[in-house]
């Protein structure tokens, strides 16, 4: 859930827009990004607006995100983090309250009124830029790099030059997050090839090296549900108070983690009548595993586990 500080002040940004426009500037830019069209934010208002609708998920996703990072990597080696494309700077606030460690925070932002409006949002922590990552020459080595719904908004050809950039400057960590549609698992899938070829180890969600199990007609991707406020409802003109967000991701290391992880469950579980059937991504591929109460010891121990959810003890040598 957004922290209620950050929360607030984004509110009191809102209020400093005429009501009667906050849903008409809410479908110009969504109208810009349905039709294809330039999706640079292009005025204050605008950056305020859309981070009013968009914050709240891309907030929780970033809290599902961090959350595999605390479970299977040793965090207080992590002092120094990098968000690139940082919006209005949440990740001040994700940091802190994810991420106890690190003490040296920069956040990198190139549209000008997303990092205006990030200035506004007071935090103890963080060192703002206004600057493109893709061609600063200025950043310096950090132990978590950082890219939220930012990829893909790099040209195909780019994007692995681009990686290859932000992985030097990555000195254990780096964290990739994307749209969970197809079209964001295979920016994901892409980058996890390319990161894999120059060296790195794949920390979440699939504990493997090996070639993605995915068929083309699939797609990685999980699920976070979250808070609406009564702005957010309003601006989205949304009739539940709470909504959900799919996203893909990727966590990738310098060094293989000694807290190994052998499988998750990549779709929700079913649940027919004294079962649990879990979809496992596993180093061997996509297995599919089902728990029986009658047979399965292990039935009453995961029944309860989710999607997206990290499974070590399946018994999948059969």
């Amino acid at each position: 859930m957004i922290p209620k500080s950050l929360l607030d002040q984004m509110e009191s940004c809102l209020e400093k827009i005429p009501f009667k426009t906050q849903k008409t500037i809410y479908d110009r830019i969504s109208k810009r990004y349905r039709t294809g069209q330039d999706r640079a934010l292009q005025s204050k208002e605008e950056a305020i607006i859309y981070s009013v609708a968009r914050l709240p998920a891309t907030y929780a996703v970033g809290q599902n995100v961090l959350d595999s990072l605390k479970r299977l990597y040793p965090l207080e080696n992590l002092k120094t983090f990098l968000d690139l494309g940082a919006g209005v700077g949440a990740s001040r606030w994700l940091v802190e309250e994810a991420l106890p460690s690190i003490k040296t925070l920069t956040l990198l932002e190139r549209n000008f009124h997303m990092y205006e409006v990030g200035n506004l949002l007071k935090h103890a922590l963080g060192s703002f830029i206004l600057e493109d990552y893709q061609t600063t020459k200025a950043l310096s080595l950090h132990d978590v790099t950082f890219l939220s719904y930012t990829l893909s908004e790099i040209p195909k050809n780019e994007r692995n030059l681009v990686l290859s950039k932000i992985w030097s400057l990555t000195n254990q960590v780096i964290i990739l997050i994307e749209p969970g549609t197809p079209e964001g698992f295979q920016v994901i899938k892409e980058a996890r090839t390319h990161l894999i070829e120059r060296g790195g180890f794949v920390l979440a969600p699939c504990g493997h090296e090996a070639t993605c199990p995915m068929s083309s007609q699939d797609w990685c991707h999980f699920s976070c549900r979250l808070d609406r406020s009564k702005a957010h409802q309003y601006i989205k003109n949304g009739t539940r108070s709470f909504e959900d967000e799919k996203f893909s991701y990727l966590i990738v290391t310098k060094q293989k983690s000694p807290k190994h992880l052998a499988q998750r469950i990549i779709r929700p579980p079913l649940h027919p009548k004294g079962q649990t059937v879990l979809d496992l991504c596993t180093p061997q591929g996509i297995k599919r595993l089902t728990l029986t109460s009658a047979k399965d010891p292990l039935y009453k121990q995961h029944r309860h586990l989710s999607w997206g959810e990290a499974f070590n003890d399946a018994p999948l040598e059969k």
